[in-house]
């Protein structure tokens, strides 16, 4: 891999040295020196010297600390962030900036691409020129008073260095500023040669694109990852040896996704084992450490500690492994509370309070004691100011108290996890001087911010597949080089001028990030220098960008192809989805069927089953055999489902106290408003006291004032009716649907009323819903009011109507069916049965227990309404959107294998209201 690169390798093998833009760059040439020193038989060798700027930087300080520092010290990377930050608030005291801090990165890079390129101050080019030169000498005030120097201050390390020894080269760089490069020359230093020469910017793009040996035209950002993982699993198949580069210049924005395309592709097989084997791929550069789970448990489980009430935080420390804390089973006990609970907000105190209530056995009351330990020891420290050097052992304490990170034995990756998390505590401890006295929770907030802003990549063996953002020269050999992301938008890469180092004087120094000749130039020049290092080079590009369209970039010339129609993926050439099918055990069943219920079982879910199996058999077959349930998710405020229980209380003591149209009739006005305060009143207070955290006051008030509009609403409503008495409220009915038992509870029915106020014998049944109103079909072969249709086959007395009331601020509106229109005015004429009721009636006594009888059959085939897949939360084990993806067909599909083969892991349905 090396030797067809011989001025580098000649320069490693005299013990010279070399300077690359990063540390993976530096890794993959000392490995490919590795390969040729082992190709020609040696059994040992000097070391290459290979570096980046920084260390090569620190090296030189370290050699010479006295001369080149002048007694002062070198700031870390941290500390100077944290110098930075306090010099951008400075900066911008009086401008009325939110978040003025955050600008510290970029003031720093401003700072750098001046002293680089010898730019001169900005402070007469308009606003932002002066803020910087103000942060500017805001910063090196802080720096004087601190006694260091800016660790990327190489004017004033190198100002006293002597010429290097050894020969000193540079070779990968896009761009060097002149100034930099003038005073590395000065040192010894030589640039190693680039690939080409490579087209100027004004030259025809033609040449360098018809270096590729090939343009891929992908539909999506997806499916070009997808594209380029396929392409790596076949060469890698082809040639085990070869070792391939990935380059995806926004893989910061989805490198999520680039590690699920390229682990579904490399390692199916492994995933599904549950041991995957040894990784076939590493992203250049890591990813931030705050994201590894064992970091994020520790992080969270401090934030709690310092009283942060958020649910999320909460979530992650409950439900981590990497935590002791009582056992894993009662802390997943508890989150679910906190999720059934619908709590938001709530502090480390309230979930110990909330442990308390639930300590029935062993595992609660040892999560219990785990808790109350840990609050004891926090109490000490919670009003407290330290310098981070004293927070820094007070932290580490406590994740030792609460077992971090965990009693399993760690792997290799996860040790290393854990050895750059505890150095992170470390030179946290280093920032006291930088970051003064803090708080508990801000001394917990500015870990987090380093772990965030600090990127850690597992060491790992020569992996054969590397992804990488950096579109520079990969100094090395590889077998092949996939370059994605080639679209006109992006390549080549717009101009980026720093707004803070002054645009005009950027250009005439010739920046090249500054003009679209710049970026033109670096695009040629990195396009020349992949077909240098490949042994096989593909471009790709995707088509759309969510719903905007793209084009080919000018300089993928004539091969690039805009008119290609889409190739969608080919159904089954996921390697995940391969593994899955081959490790299947097919056993005949039949069609689609499931086992069915015990004789004399009771359908689960009562009639919200009913509406499931409707919508997708499958989904009422998962979510209520399999229990697939969604867990909820609790939100700030009260939750849709919190509103919907105070408001069923309140209609329900309403009418408690009322009992039929005539008491309602009756009461007007003042009476009327008082009555239902009132009802409404105790359900509030009635759900206050059961929730699991205290709701503030102030929430409920207003929320009680949004339901007594709505109940006055409904009695409105009720009001134009024809004279009824109410016949049940909350009721709970134990009936049989087609012979098979089912729990119904209906919200409530009305016994009608003739003139002289004595029962007709017909009923109403009504069902409260919050959400929007539907329509209503009452012929439909697979009703999705299922569930309202089933109450009608369970009422006592003659049906003359179902219905929803839909409350909603406005009006109450009706959606359902009637025998008459005056049973319930606002129902349109189409809801108006007349003569044609006892068809409707018939229709629904055989739909109903036909849905009841599928469920206690153990029908499951996945088969959904048009719209059911629209809120799935099983959408992960669909294979309807598979067999969509394949056919790019919108409307429900049913696999043939499915109905043939028997029961599938997937499901769709609807959002339900219910």
């Amino acid at each position: 891999m090396i030797k067809n690169i011989p001025e580098i390798e000649a320069l490693l093998l005299a013990g010279g040295t070399l300077l690359v833009p990063s540390r993976q760059r530096a890794v993959a040439i000392r490995l490919a020196y590795a390969h040729a020193r082992l190709a020609e038989g040696a059994r040992s060798w000097a070391a290459p010297d290979v570096l980046t700027p920084k260390a090569w930087l620190q090296r030189c300080v370290d050699e010479s600390r006295l001369t080149l520092l002048g007694g002062g010290r070198r700031l870390g990377p941290h500390e100077e962030w944290l110098a930075w930050r306090a010099a951008a608030r400075e900066a911008a005291e009086g401008l009325g900036l939110l978040q003025p801090a955050a600008l510290a990165d970029a003031l720093r890079e401003a700072t750098e691409l001046q002293r680089d390129w010898q730019l001169p101050s900005a402070a007469q080019d308009g606003p932002e020129g002066q803020l910087h030169e103000r942060a500017r000498q805001a910063f090196t005030a802080r720096c004087r008073a601190l006694g260091a120097v800016s660790g990327d201050d190489w004017a004033r390390l190198l100002g006293q260095a002597r010429q290097a020894a050894r020969p000193l080269r540079l070779a990968g760089f896009e761009s060097l500023g002149t100034a930099l490069l003038e005073r590395l020359e000065a040192l010894g230093a030589r640039c190693l040669p680039a690939p080409g020469p490579g087209p100027g910017p004004d030259s025809d793009p033609g040449p360098a694109a018809a270096a590729a040996d090939k343009v891929v035209c992908a539909r999506d950002l997806d499916d070009e990852l997808q594209q380029a993982a396929s392409w790596c699993r076949d060469r890698l198949l082809a040639d085990p040896a070869a070792r391939l580069l990935v380059v995806v210049p926004q893989l910061a924005q989805c490198q999520a996704r680039a590690a699920r395309a390229f682990d579904r592709e490399l390692q199916g097989a492994g995933l599904l084992a549950g041991q995957p084997a040894e990784g076939l791929q590493a992203i250049e550069g890591g990813q931030a450490l705050v994201d590894y789970p064992m970091v994020q448990a520790a992080l969270a489980w401090l934030a709690a500690a310092a009283g942060d009430p958020q649910f999320d935080t909460h979530s992650t420390w409950l439900r981590s492994p990497y935590l002791g804390l009582g056992g894993l089973a009662a802390r997943l006990d508890l989150e679910v509370r906190l999720r059934e609970g619908d709590v938001g907000q709530a502090t480390l105190e309230a979930c110990a309070s909330l442990v308390r209530r639930l300590a029935r056995d062993s595992p609660a009351q040892a999560l219990q004691a785990a808790l109350a330990s840990a609050l004891a020891a926090h109490a000490a420290e919670r009003g407290a100011r330290h310098e981070a050097g004293g927070w820094a052992p007070v932290l580490a304490a406590w994740l030792e108290q609460a077992g971090w990170p965990g009693s399993d034995a760690l792997g290799s990756e996860e040790q290393q996890q854990r050895q750059r998390f505890e150095e992170l505590l470390g030179e946290f401890a280093h920032l006291s001087a930088a970051a003064g006295r803090l708080r508990l929770g801000d001394a917990v907030a500015l870990l987090t911010q380093l772990a965030q802003r600090t990127l850690f990549e597992p060491a790992s063996g020569d992996v054969p597949v590397t992804l990488t953002a950096s579109t520079g020269d990969p100094l090395v050999r590889y077998d092949g080089i996939w370059v994605a992301g080639l679209n006109a938008e992006q390549w080549p890469r717009p101009a980026r001028p720093d707004a803070f180092a002054g645009v005009a004087a950027q250009r005439r120094a010739g920046v090249p990030r500054a003009s679209a000749e710049g970026q033109a130039m670096l695009a040629h020049a990195a396009m020349a220098a992949w077909r240098a290092r490949a042994g096989e080079l593909v471009y790709s590009y995707a088509q759309v960008d969510g719903d905007a369209e793209l084009q080919p970039s000018s300089l993928l010339g004539r091969k690039a192809p805009p008119d290609q129609a889409v190739v969608l993926p080919v159904a089954g050439r996921d390697s995940l989805r391969a593994a899955l099918q081959a490790a299947t055990r097919r056993e005949p069943l039949p069609v689609s069927q499931a086992m069915p219920l015990a004789q004399g079982e009771s359908l689960p879910g009562g009639t919200r089953a009913l509406g499931l199996q409707a919508e997708c058999p499958f989904h009422a077959f998962a979510e209520l055999r399999l229990g697939a349930r969604a867990l909820p998710e609790p939100a700030q405020g009260l939750t849709a489902r919190a509103r919907g229980v105070m408001l069923h209380a309140a209609l329900q003591r309403t009418w408690e106290s009322l009992g039929d149209s005539r008491q309602l009739a009756a009461c007007q006005g003042a009476a009327r408003e008082q009555l239902v305060a009132a009802a409404v009143g105790e359900a509030v207070q009635r759900f206050g006291a059961a929730a699991l955290v205290t709701v503030p006051q102030a929430l409920l008030a207003i929320e009680a004032r949004r339901l007594q509009q709505l109940v006055l609403q409904m009695l409105a409503a009720d009001e134009q009716r024809a004279p009824f008495a109410i016949g049940g409220l909350e009721q709970m009915l134990s009936t049989e649907l087609g012979g098979v038992p089912i729990e119904v509870r209906i919200d409530r029915h009305d016994a009608l009323l003739d003139a002289q106020g004595a029962p007709t014998g017909q009923v109403v049944v009504i069902d409260y819903k919050s959400g929007a109103p539907s329509a209503f079909d009452p012929l439909a072969a697979r009703p999705a009011q299922a569930q309202l249709l089933a109450y009608a086959q369970c009422v006592p007395g003659e049906l003359a109507g179902i219905a929803f009331a839909h409350l909603r601020e406005g009006r109450a509106q009706w959606r359902g069916a009637v025998a008459e229109s005056a049973t319930l005015p606002g129902l349109g004429r189409k809801s108006v049965a007349g003569e044609q009721w006892p068809t409707w009636r018939a229709h629904w006594a055989q739909v109903v227990p036909h849905l009841a009888q599928q469920l206690a059959h153990g029908v499951a085939w996945v088969d959904p309404l048009a719209s059911a897949c629209r809120n799935c939360h099983l959408a992960a084990l669909c294979r309807v959107g598979s067999a969509r993806h394949a056919t790019g067909s919108e409307a429900p599909v049913v696999d043939d294998e499915i109905r043939e083969g028997g029961l599938v892991a997937a499901s769709c349905t609807g959002d339900d209201d219910g």
